[in-house]
Formats: structure tokens, C-alpha cells, sequence
């Protein structure tokens, strides 16, 4: 007989219940404080994270605040999997849309560089409400003990609730390396592909650049960049924010294309991006907590 432990019963209460809830409007703050609750065990990483970024300048009432943030955008970030069911939901704003479809104008594909940031997975839905057919990269589902069932079962749901309103499709890869070969059919026909490279070492091992991240010495994966320059390909750094005093409302900022001369000079391009976005405010970065894994000895 299957059992259930204590702790799956509140994460699928947290996935399946409160985070619907929670995004149809439904639930106030008791609902909030629950999930709050259900991500207590991040304070303490994302704290010391801030401490390593921040320095020894770091305020204890700027940590705390801080903090609170990171809690309310990862519940935010989940519950858009299940808001963004509704037509039109969650209400995303675009900065600098008139960037892309100048980028489009020209010949080869179109690669947007993101992270784990905001509402990442809301991306492709914007752009797909300004008529633009994106592929995101994505890893496929951590099936392992590591993964707890209702986790794994909400990712899924989370690719599936994503996926019905793109109009492109997923292009998977996983821990080992494998990727989708659709992504070499998308560069060919020059179409538009998310990547999201702010992946350290220990979750993805193969094919890395050296670079300064945070001011500090650190690598990136760089296949997909490498793939984008045989292709030739415009490189173009977009960052999703969640509103935190408008519930169900982001804004999708898209920056300037990034330097091709080489493609060192993209990925450094995309690392001098990410240090900026993460600076400006860090408790959107879902990696905050593992920050210092990003740090690696100088060659």
C-alpha cells in the first residue's frame, strides 16, 4: 500500500489547493502566511546569499525585507502556472517590445537569454500575446527521490498550463546533457528560442565558458551559444519581475542585443546582463540561494 508522508499532504495541499486559490483570488493572507510558511526553510539560504552579494554593508531591516520578498515571488512564480489558465492572465507589461521586432526584421534566428528570474516561465506567453511564436529550452522533470511526487507532479502541470498558451512548444534537455534536436530544426528556420544559461556547475556540467559573474570568476554553459553563432544569430537579454504590490501582474523588460563578435563576447554580454538584474533586485532570482556555487577559481 502506498503511504503518504505528512509532508507530501501539505506540498500537494500547497500546489493544488492554496497556490489556485491563492491565483483565482480566492484566498487573503491566512493562504499567504500557509505558503510562507510551506518555503520557511529558504530564509535562511537566501540571507546568507544576500550577505555574500551584498557585503558587509547589508542592513539587518534590508535582509529581512529582502527575504520577504524572495517568499512572496516564488509563491507568485508558482501561482502563475495555475493563473495563467485564464485568458489574459497573469497582466504582463512590455518594455521594449520595438527591440524584438527590429531583431526579427533580420535574417537567422533569435535568441532570448533569461534566468531564473520572475515569472520566467510567463515569458514566452507574453511574447506570444505580441504575436511572436517562442521555444523555450526547459529541463525536463527530476523523476527521482530527490523530487518529491507533488513537486514533480506540478512541474508537470506547470509545462502543460505554460504550454497551451505559446505558440511555439518546449524544447527539453535534462541533467546529463541531452537535448531536444528540434532546436537545431528552430535555428534553421530562423525562429525564436528562451534559453536560460544562469546554471552552475553543479547542475549542469558539460560544455562551460569562463566568465566574470558578480564581479567574481565564474563559468557558464555555453552550447546554446555556440549553436546561435553557427546559426548566426542575434543574442537579446530579457528579465521577468513580478509585481509585488499588484497581485497577477509582471513586467518583461528586453534589453539591447548583446556584442556577437564572438562568442565570449555574447556570454560575457549575457553574465555583465544577469549581475545587473540581479543587483537591481535579487530576490527575483530563484538561484539567490546557491549564489556562492557560482564562484569558481580563476583558470
Amino acid at each position: 500500500m502506498l503511504m503518504t508522508s505528512p509532508a507530501d499532504l501539505a506540498a500537494w495541499r500547497h500546489y493544488f489547493l492554496d497556490l489556485p486559490r491563492w491565483a483565482h483570488g480566492l484566498a487573503h493572507q491566512g493562504t499567504l502566511a500557509r505558503m510562507r510558511a510551506f518555503h520557511a526553510n529558504d530564509v535562511a539560504p537566501t540571507r546568507h546569499a544576500l550577505r555574500w552579494l551584498w557585503g558587509p554593508d547589508a542592513t539587518e531591516a534590508a535582509l529581512d525585507t529582502a527575504c520577504a520578498n524572495a517568499q512572496r515571488v516564488k509563491i507568485e512564480r508558482e501561482a502563475d502556472a495555475h493563473r495563467v489558465l485564464r485568458p489574459g492572465a497573469p497582466a504582463i507589461a512590455i518594455d521594449g517590445l520595438e527591440t524584438l521586432r527590429e531583431a526579427r526584421l533580420q535574417a537567422g534566428p533569435l535568441i532570448l537569454l533569461t534566468g531564473h528570474f520572475g515569472s520566467f516561465y510567463t515569458i514566452a506567453v507574453a511574447l506570444a500575446r505580441a504575436g511572436m511564436a517562442v521555444h523555450p529550452v526547459a529541463r525536463t522533470v527530476d523523476t527521482s527521490a530527490a523530487n518529491p511526487r507533488p513537486r514533480q507532479a506540478f512541474e508537470r502541470f506547470n509545462y502543460w498550463s505554460t504550454g497551451r498558451r505559446i505558440d511555439g512548444r518546449y524544447l527539453y534537455t535534462d541533467f546529463a546533457g541531452w537535448m531536444d534536436k528540434r532546436v537545431i530544426a528552430v535555428c534553421k528556420q530562423g525562429g525564436i528560442i528562451l534559453v536560460l544559461p544562469d546554471l552552475p556547475r553543479r547542475l549542469f556540467a558539460a560544455g562551460r565558458q569562463s566568465v566574470t559573474l558578480f564581479d567574481r570568476p565564474a563559468t557558464l554553459p555555453a552550447r546554446l551559444f555556440e549553436l546561435g553563432h553557427k546559426y548566426g544569430a542575434r543574442f537579446v537579454s530579457v528579465w521577468s519581475r513580478i509585481d509585488l504590490e499588484h497581485r497577477g501582474h509582471a513586467q518583461l523588460a528586453i534589453e539591447a542585443p548583446l556584442p556577437t563578435s564572438s562568442v565570449a563576447a555574447t556570454l560575457q554580454g549575457y553574465a555583465d546582463s544577469l549581475t545587473r538584474a540581479v543587483r537591481l533586485t535579487p530576490w527575483q532570482w530563484m538561484a539567490l540561494p546557491i549564489i556562492e556555487q557560482y564562484e569558481e577559481p580563476a583558470p
